[in-house]
């Protein structure tokens, strides 16, 4: 079983300099641990919060939905539309219809605001050995053409410490970035890619000891980093950490800000200690240019602070506390949100 359970949300914006404006788009990862079908209780209070939540003076309803631990047949994704459409209108929200496949029951899936994305097409696809499918997600922009598609994978990587578990979260980073078919290189240079997901990893130098592949780190982090496979790829694809922080994340103060599970005492791995769920971008969403990540010192975007970020979490909270012991939102949402 996993993980993380805390929303994580990175604004792109896309420019466009006939007119000298821009737009901007939020994406949630978030592990809603819903695969019995039905939501937790509170889900609506943290929907309505991430809505009115106010960063870099930007404050807009979320716009996808990146999902892990759902039901089969869409039945948790359809729930989540259907307070979603409560809170924002009939027919704002949908989620998608590809059919991902799954040994434990564990699904991945997308819900996205119809207003503002379109979604072109879904892959699903697996490392030979490993028990549920990644999906690959192609999303246009409403109004816009081509190059502003923004192609997202979505990835609910192998749990536990074992040998066995990292060999499994290295072997299925290495066909999120280098699949013939499916890979982010096989997308080209000039692609928009989110590498986002449940990575159920407790440090950023984790190695499975594949030395056929890499003799330093073999892991989902470092492998969406690297520029070239030991193999031979072109290096297309090549992911960043939008705030910079490797580390041992797990039972680390110093990463407090950035963990991600778990809100509450009474789930799998209870108390905020690791940064398990994260959102890894490819470098063309950091240069500034087209569509961008929103953060500090990337290109002319005026941005204070990080858009990335663990929705709720501030670091205030007692390492391997409750998130309700901080004050990163107000008492009725982390109280929802554990």
């Amino acid at each position: 079983m996993t993980s993380g359970r805390i929303a994580q949300i990175v604004l792109a914006a896309w420019l466009i300099p006939s007119a000298g404006a821009w737009a901007q788009l939020r994406i949630v990862s978030w592990n809603t641990a819903s695969s019995s079908g039905s939501l937790n209780p509170g889900t609506d209070v943290v929907l309505a919060a991430m809505g009115a939540e106010s960063v870099n003076g930007i404050a807009r309803p979320v716009d996808v939905f990146v999902l892990q631990e759902q039901s089969a047949g869409h039945g948790s994704e359809a729930a989540l539309v259907s307070v979603l459409n409560g809170i924002y209108g009939a027919g704002t929200y949908a989620h998608g219809t590809g059919n991902p496949w799954s040994g434990d029951g564990l699904y991945v899936g997308i819900v996205y605001n119809t207003n503002t994305v379109q979604l072109l097409e879904e892959l699903f696809f697996k490392a030979g050995g490993n028990s549920r499918d990644s999906g690959r997600y192609r999303l246009r922009p409403v109004g816009y053409g081509p190059a502003a598609d923004i192609y997202i994978y979505n990835t609910h990587y192998k749990a536990g410490t074992g040998s066995t578990d990292r060999r499994r979260r290295a072997e299925e980073a290495r066909v999120v970035r280098w699949h013939a078919s499916y890979g982010a290189d096989a997308l080209g240079a000039e692609a928009n890619v989110i590498y986002a997901g449940d990575y159920n990893m407790r440090s950023s130098s984790e190695d499975a000891l594949m030395s056929s592949y890499d003799t330093s780190r073999d892991n989902p982090y470092s492998y969406i980093l690297t520029a070239q496979a030991p193999w031979g790829s072109s290096g297309n694809g090549r992911g960043a950490d939008p705030v910079g922080r490797p580390g041992y994340w797990h039972d680390n103060s110093a990463y407090k800000d950035i963990h991600t599970q778990n809100p509450s005492y009474n789930f799998v791995g209870g108390g905020m200690d690791d940064r398990f769920d994260m959102q890894l971008l490819c470098t063309d969403l950091l240069d500034g240019e087209g569509v961008s990540y929103i953060g500090p010192a990337v290109g002319d975007i005026p941005a204070a602070t990080h858009s990335y970020r663990p929705f709720g979490n501030n670091g205030t909270h007692p390492l391997n506390g409750k998130i309700s012991q901080g004050t990163g939102a107000s008492p009725a949402v982390l109280a929802a949100l554990e």
